[in-house]
């Protein structure tokens, strides 16, 4: 014959484990977003930061050129962001 204290300790892990499982962690974690079409608008932080100006270059770099002859101009800044200080960085 199975001892009390076990069935009870079996129904309260059962209830534990079916309220953890409901409930589901409360956190989704970060929400991801698709990326920004970079042939239809230069991201503002480019005009500010050199790290997102540099990134913005290079993901235009990697559209292919038919496609990118093809599209209608974009608004750029008056100035991309610039270190005079900082390493050069690669873009292909």
């Amino acid at each position: 014959m199975t001892h009390p204290s076990k069935l009870v300790l079996a129904a309260a892990l059962a209830v534990t484990t079916t309220l953890l499982v409901a409930c589901g962690g409360g956190d989704d974690g970060p929400v991801t977003r698709a990326p920004a079409d970079v042939t239809a608008q230069v991201p503002p932080a480019a005009a500010t930061s050199p790290s997102v100006a540099t990134s913005y270059v290079g993901e235009l770099s990697a559209v292919p050129m038919a496609t990118s002859d093809t599209l209608e101009p974009v608004a750029v800044p008056d100035m991309l962001a610039s270190d005079d200080t900082g390493e050069p960085s690669v873009v292909n």
